[in-house]
């Protein structure tokens, strides 16, 4: 007991007792970098989302190219079938 108030010994703690103030600091910084990770996040998806666009678009040109080879092959059978053979 401590003998000028009659109440029980205390160890006091020695960080401060938060203040309204202190909370709207921490959370106006929460917030900022809440705002920065989603202004990443989007970066990111994005950076993603062209790469798969980009992935899309090459299979398309593979596609045309592999179309452009085969109509070139059918040509080129035509004119071997029309030359006479000469073995």
């Amino acid at each position: 007991m401590h003998a000028a108030h009659n109440t029980p010994c205390m160890e006091l703690d020695a960080t401060p007792t938060p203040d309204l103030s202190l909370v709207a600091t921490l959370l106006r910084k929460v917030i900022t970098e809440q705002g920065a990770m989603r202004d990443d996040l989007r970066v990111l998806t994005a950076i993603a989302m062209r790469q798969d666009n980009t992935v899309a678009a090459l299979l398309t040109e593979v596609r045309a190219m592999q179309s452009q080879h085969s109509r070139m092959d059918a040509r080129l059978r035509t004119l071997e079938a029309l030359q006479p053979d000469t073995h």
